[in-house]
């Protein structure tokens, strides 16, 4: 789920630090002032074993939704919600610095690509964005996005950990929204553990 987390939230923190890239500026503006919504599939592959799943994903500025296999994880900007499906269990809480950057890995991606290298390629329908960091203690050996030239939006990303490990996503039926969304996770019936200080 981290690995998740962290490929999508890095797709949309790119442009605090590349701003004069025209392209990632205008994609993540509209982050900042519309609901980004999409299905998407994930592939993650480790030991040349794939597993794909399919989800869903709402984002907006530091907001963020995400429906997964069996279970799904919301940030409102101050709750932290994070429901399994198998133990029918909602767990609410108040991260800690810590554990904002485990759960909202945009904080880490942007250190992390201060000392990075970030190399643009394009073709006739979409840009192509490969991000190397210099730090080879970061984890992460390569991120890439792919950008519909036409929409601006994002079509494909992956991140490539070490020689063994790729996660990859797909967003399918993606668009932008000004109808605000929901970040919060209901659910009638469930264990409520609420983690919250008072």
């Amino acid at each position: 789920m981290k690995r998740l987390i962290f490929i999508l939230l890095s797709v949309f923190s790119l442009n605090a630090l590349y701003s004069q890239n025209e392209v990632l500026e205008a994609m993540i503006q509209r982050f900042k002032t519309e609901y980004f919504v999409s299905d998407i599939t994930i592939t993650i592959t480790e030991n040349n074993q794939p597993m794909t799943f399919t989800g869903k994903v709402k984002l907006h500025s530091e907001q963020f939704y995400i429906a997964y296999m069996d279970g799904e994880m919301a940030f409102d900007g101050t709750t932290m919600y994070n429901y399994q499906e198998d133990i029918d269990e909602l767990t609410l809480s108040y991260p800690t610095m810590a554990e904002q950057i485990d759960a909202n890995p945009m904080l880490f991606v942007e250190s992390l690509l201060e000392e990075s290298t970030v190399r643009q390629t394009d073709n006739e329908k979409q840009y192509l964005f490969t991000i190397t960091p210099n730090n080879k203690q970061a984890g992460v050996s390569r991120f890439t996005l792919v950008v519909n030239k036409q929409t601006q939006l994002p079509e494909k990303a992956s991140m490539v950990e070490n020689v063994s490990r790729e996660t990859k996503l797909v967003f399918n039926n993606s668009k932008f929204t000004k109808e605000p969304q929901i970040f919060s996770i209901e659910k009638d019936g469930a264990t409520i553990t609420d983690l919250r200080l008072p």
